[in-house]
């Protein structure tokens, strides 16, 4: 079986597990210089060779849920491959690699936002949707790599991983936008729920708000402590929304939330209620 076939099964794998509208963008490992005009011996990222048997630095695969592949690599430069190496270039990546299109990696702020036009974003990432953001879902231990490569320009986030993942180092400056970004769960086996004494049920169920209203006050209070940290260690700069950028986020938000009332109402739950009553604790 020829090697682009094997590479091809791995990313129809994983193509079939992104679900309806995903996407995956995986780079490859950074180039890291050891002092002005040299590098350290390259080596590529473990997972993105796994998926295309490419070893080139630059790199970039996008890999949507029906299957398409996209690899951004380096373009040809025939007087720099005397000194650094040959280049397959995008042009000749597609025959080469088994990928359906490629492109120079220099053109993935233009091709990006095309390729993720028709995909599923989750609520939060609509919202930076609307407001012309081309949102990208990635694990947050992704996010540097991403800043430091350009695969990114900024991140959505609650503030604690200014501190916790060391993200002020690559974000000199946050905007305050107090969306809803973090959800807390409390999971457990039903067998096993359904399995307890009632007594012991009563108990698991009256903790509902007590478990939300704690984790919500541990988690702001962490992020201030974060936004204190990064101040202080690495001069974070931190900007706050005017009164008019304000309305323009709830306009813009506004949909979304009539959305949800209108989804979750057709399953049999309230959701104006649900509404009302998250509006009233925020006015608190």
């Amino acid at each position: 079986m020829p090697m682009t076939s094997v590479y091809a099964q791995r990313r129809a794998r994983l193509a079939a597990q992104l679900g309806a509208g995903g996407v995956a963008i995986i780079p490859t490992a950074p180039e890291l210089h050891r002092n002005r005009d040299t590098e350290y011996l390259y080596r590529h990222d473990s997972y993105f060779y796994y998926l295309t048997g490419f070893s080139e630095p630059n790199a970039c695969l996008v890999l949507t849920s029906d299957g398409k592949s996209v690899l951004f690599c380096q373009p040809k430069d025939l007087e720099r491959e005397v000194w650094t190496g040959y280049r397959l270039g995008p042009e000749a990546a597609p025959a080469a690699l088994g990928v359906d299109a490629a492109f120079s990696s220099d053109a993935l702020d233009d091709k990006m936002p095309e390729l993720l036009a028709n995909q599923a974003i989750y609520p939060p990432a609509e919202v930076m949707k609307r407001l012309g953001a081309s949102p990208v879902a990635m694990p947050q231990s992704d996010v540097p790599d991403a800043l430091q490569r350009g695969v990114v320009k900024g991140n959505v986030s609650s503030g604690e991983v200014l501190k916790d993942m060391n993200y002020a180092t690559y974000c000199p400056f946050v905007l305050k936008t107090d969306l809803c970004v973090t959800s807390f769960a409390v999971v457990m086996n039903k067998a096993k729920y359904d399995a307890l004494p009632d007594d012991v049920k009563k108990v698991l169920d009256g903790l509902y708000r007590e478990q939300a209203e704690w984790t919500g006050a541990y988690v702001d209070q962490h992020v201030l402590e974060a936004l204190t940290w990064a101040k202080q260690i690495h001069a974070l700069t931190v900007n706050e929304l005017s009164a008019e950028d304000h309305a323009t986020l709830r306009a813009t938000a506004q949909p979304l939330i009539e959305e949800y009332v209108s989804r979750v109402t057709a399953k049999g739950v309230d959701g104006k209620a649900v509404i009302a009553f998250i509006k009233g604790k925020m006015a608190k």
